[in-house]
């Protein structure tokens, strides 16, 4: 299916062919416009949604009827909202702006949100990405380049070799861990590596080190 968000969310099942909404009227913002849409294969019905004026709401009926989420998070723009590929009631949320967390969880479909940002650079951060050989390896892309954590968000490290100083405003997987960073301005870079085991990155017979390249 595809997901277009304005102050709503139509959904498309036939490639964009025609749309439906689900919810009809109902405004998903207070008064901004949906900034972000959750939804994990474990079950489609499950639908996420942030705005950029920091309000989150989620569905459980595929989009019919929406409820508040997160009532706990800061009032800023959301960014990004990860599902968790086995568990819809796990996601991922992640915002802009300063002075608050950036990085929160959810284990209870939005119940709750736990702040796992951590010793994160009071930044923006604009992506998600779950290992998806690992799921607590977590990847953000923030303003000043990628963090990683290897205990689902309980520390970060910076994690930019090879890669210039960027705004990442994207990050994504191939299922066996080879991982993409889009950048703002200075292009797309890959990660040399599959998980944590080596790999022979250009060809040339030897592997290569945890470092992105162009």
């Amino acid at each position: 299916s595809l997901y277009i968000g304005t102050y709503r969310i139509y959904i498309s099942t036939d490639r964009g062919a025609t749309w439906t909404l689900p919810g009809g009227a109902q405004d998903l913002t207070n008064g901004g416009t949906v900034s972000a849409i959750g939804v994990g294969p474990a079950n489609v019905n499950t639908i996420y949604s942030g705005s950029s004026d920091g309000k989150v709401m989620v569905s459980t009926n595929g989009g019919v009827n929406w409820n508040p989420a997160g009532t706990n998070i800061p009032d800023r723009f959301v960014k990004s909202i990860t599902v968790s590929r086995t568990n819809a009631a796990v996601a991922y949320l992640t915002v802009s702006g300063f002075g608050s967390g950036h990085v929160f969880k959810t284990t209870n479909t939005g119940g709750t949100w736990a702040n796992i940002s951590s010793n994160l650079p009071d930044i923006p951060v604009n992506t998600l990405l779950v290992d998806p050989r690992n799921a607590n390896t977590l990847y953000v892309g923030t303003d000043i380049g990628v963090f990683r954590s290897l205990n689902d968000g309980g520390t970060w490290s910076a994690f930019n070799n090879g890669m210039p100083p960027a705004v990442v405003t994207q990050l994504t997987a191939q299922q066996n861990g080879l991982t993409q960073a889009g950048t703002y301005g200075r292009g797309a870079y890959q990660l040399a590596t599959i998980g944590n085991a080596p790999v022979d990155f250009d060809g040339d017979g030897k592997t290569d080190l945890s470092i992105f390249r162009p």
